[in-house]
């Protein structure tokens, strides 16, 4: 690989945001997504199985397979970067839709359970069904990539593969 020269600091600066952001947007949107569909798998869809008899409601889970439509599926899960003034700001939105209620994102909804930011189930029954509380993935897949360093250790690694060997 060639070697990159800078002939001042903004033009550095410049350069460094494009490969941190270029890192950010393939390598660590990736880890993001996979973190996330491990944690829908474990916060979610593990928390409680759907009563076959209907009570308060039944319905087919769509997984978290490639494909499936569901939480957990990483192509709901879209990432985008931004510059900001220290650095590069990676943001991954899930965009998984309802399976009836289609026009309606409910990534917010399963994390912070009925009536969060004024959406609520529409489908509740009595309105005790567990699936109504708040089951925190997106709070738990933060604290998976902090706590195992994964985060850190995937930005390493992609800063080496374009040349760049600061840590």
């Amino acid at each position: 690989m060639a070697k990159k020269t800078a002939s001042n600091l903004a033009e550095l600066n410049e350069y460094l945001k494009t490969q941190l952001s270029s890192v950010m947007k393939q390598e660590l949107a990736q880890v993001v997504k996979e973190t996330e569909s491990d944690m829908v798998e474990k916060e979610v869809y593990n928390r409680y199985k759907p009563s076959p008899k209907g009570k308060p409601w039944t319905y087919q889970r769509r997984g978290t397979d490639k494909g499936s439509g569901g939480l957990g599926d990483i192509e709901n899960m879209k990432a985008e970067t931004a510059p900001t003034l220290t650095g590069v700001e990676l943001t991954v939105t899930n965009t998984t839709t309802g399976q009836q209620d289609t026009d309606m994102q409910i990534a917010d909804l399963v994390e912070g359970g009925d009536n969060t930011n004024g959406k609520e189930y529409k489908h509740k029954g009595d309105g005790s069904g567990e699936y109504l509380e708040a089951r925190p993935f997106q709070k738990e897949t933060l604290r998976e990539l902090q706590e195992s360093g994964k985060a850190v250790d995937v930005l390493k690694k992609g800063l080496r593969a374009r040349g760049l060997s600061a840590f």
